[in-house]
């Protein structure tokens, strides 16, 4: 027999979701300690995390609390009604229903700076203070520093080079996936012209990789990024450095690896254009 499980919770929801996504009938695709994800029927990502983690580009938060409570009660392929005053979660032993109290939208689109050559110097500057290969995932596995060092001996957006970082790795986001996306942001904020958003959009539509990395791969094409990266670029803009080093040092937290391959892709673009 299935018990009903009612609880009152806040909700923050990134504007990805709240814009492009919505609402609507969606499945469990995930399940981890401090979050899941959940999957609509066009086959994109939303990430249900805590309150007090950083908002992810396609993701939106609920109490710890509430999270904590019903996360053990969690299955891949769980039904979820997904509205603009609940979700309701069905599960092999009961149906939860999280109604919202306060809700908020956080806009998480990548930020329209003059992201000056002093600025991106500044940002180095910051960056080669932290042992970001070391702590990377390509120092783990020979294949992998010898791709990074493929990429090294040409060119920023070489499509052979690309091509096989694309979902280089272990993991749920393979630090191949994520040297590549800080290479994107980089283009993106700086406006330099090289091509690589362009090249991966080409790419990924031949070369496979995980749902997850494949969900942040359009989340930034599309422009937006998780919560962190916000606060790290606008320190930049403000010249505040103790928030940039702050910022810094909550990205190298991301996965075991996963922070520290993406800070590694915006080092090495700075460092190479």
């Amino acid at each position: 027999m299935l018990t009903n499980l009612t609880k009152e919770t806040n909700i923050t929801l990134s504007n990805y979701v709240a814009e492009e996504i919505g609402f609507g009938d969606v499945l469990i695709h995930s399940v981890f300690p401090n979050g899941f994800n959940l999957i609509t029927k066009e086959n994109q990502l939303i990430l249900v995390g805590k309150s007090t983690q950083p908002l992810s580009a396609y993701g939106i938060a609920i109490d710890n609390k509430v999270f904590d409570s019903i996360q053990p009660f969690l299955a891949v392929d769980d039904e979820v009604r997904f509205d603009e005053e609940k979700m309701v979660i069905r599960t092999d032993q009961s149906v939860i229903q999280l109604k919202w109290l306060d809700k908020e939208i956080h806009s998480l689109a990548l930020p329209k700076l003059h992201f000056n050559v002093h600025k991106q110097e500044q940002l180095l500057e910051q960056l080669h203070q932290f042992p970001l290969w070391n702590d990377s995932g390509f120092v783990l596995n020979p294949g992998l520093t010898a791709l990074f060092n493929q990429w090294r001996q040409g060119a920023i957006d070489n499509e052979d080079s690309l091509v096989s970082l694309v979902g280089a790795g272990v993991g749920l986001t393979p630090s191949g996936d994520d040297f590549i996306q800080g290479l994107m942001m980089m283009e993106k904020l700086t406006k330099r012209p090289t091509h690589v958003n362009q090249r991966i959009k080409e790419i990924l539509t031949r070369r496979q990789t995980t749902d997850v990395s494949l969900a942040y791969y359009d989340v930034l094409a599309r422009g937006y990024v998780n919560e962190t990266w916000i606060d790290l670029f606008h320190a930049v803009d403000l010249n505040q450095t103790y928030k940039m080093k702050q910022a810094i040092e909550e990205i190298r937290h991301y996965g075991s690896t996963s922070g520290n391959d993406l800070l590694l892709g915006v080092q090495m673009y700075l460092e190479n254009i």
